[in-house]
């Protein structure tokens, strides 16, 4: 079996791949079409992964089409992991039209769920009213609503979902899952389709701006 990533995630993953799988050829791509295994160099005709890697660091390091090339012309490609949580990419959707499966990736979903929540609490607590006052020394009321009696929506309950509703049902607000299969969810206080989105994104907390725009339409 024959593996192709970049240089970098081979070294990250390497120890591990050997012992999983001592067998496996695993190739790197060193430079514009330049390939080795083991240190030595892998001509461009041997080339025909079954697996192939793109890892957050070939789209960072401009290696991503020369991958994606590979699986497009390997007759043997039977398998991509990806770097990202979504299949949107138009590049995605050509790997599953040539029959090769593809693994997405959860690894963003913690710091997105904490970006997402915080952003959330910002918008509900008067952080940077109260900084301001503390500023300019006055006293001055900032009211809000307590967390606990916020309602919150969330479109969408794939991994970074899930993980903003770990993160937010703590605080006691009711949260309400917009998804494709209305399926009940215990993170959930109510679980409705996407025929729904506009009249649960109508009573949610805090109405961003967003989420007031869409209830409209």
């Amino acid at each position: 079996m024959q593996i192709l990533m970049t240089r970098s995630a081979e070294q990250r993953v390497g120890e591990r791949l050997a012992k999983i799988a001592p067998n496996a050829q695993v190739v790197t791509i060193v430079g514009e079409d330049q390939y080795k295994s083991g240190g030595q160099p892998v001509a461009e005709a041997d080339l025909a992964p079954e697996v192939v890697w793109l890892s957050l660091d070939s789209w960072t390091s401009g290696a991503l089409p020369k991958l994606y090339g590979r699986i497009m012309k390997s007759p043997a490609a039977r398998w991509t992991q990806i770097m990202a949580a979504g299949i949107d990419n138009p590049m995605f959707r050509n790997i599953l039209e040539k029959g090769v499966r593809i693994t997405k990736s959860s690894a963003q979903a913690i710091p997105i769920a904490e970006y997402v929540v915080g952003h959330g609490i910002s918008l509900q607590l008067p952080i940077a009213a109260q900084a301001e006052a503390q500023g300019k020394h006055e006293w001055t009321r900032t009211p809000y609503t307590e967390l606990g009696h916020t309602r919150w929506v969330l479109a969408g309950y794939g991994s970074i979902g899930k993980a903003i509703a770990e993160r937010i049902k703590p605080f006691g607000v009711h949260l309400t899952v917009v998804r494709r299969s209305p399926a009940p969810d215990a993170l959930a206080d109510a679980v409705v389709g996407l025929d729904r989105f506009r009249e649960a994104s109508a009573t949610t907390t805090p109405a961003t701006c967003a989420t007031r725009r869409s209830s409209r339409r």
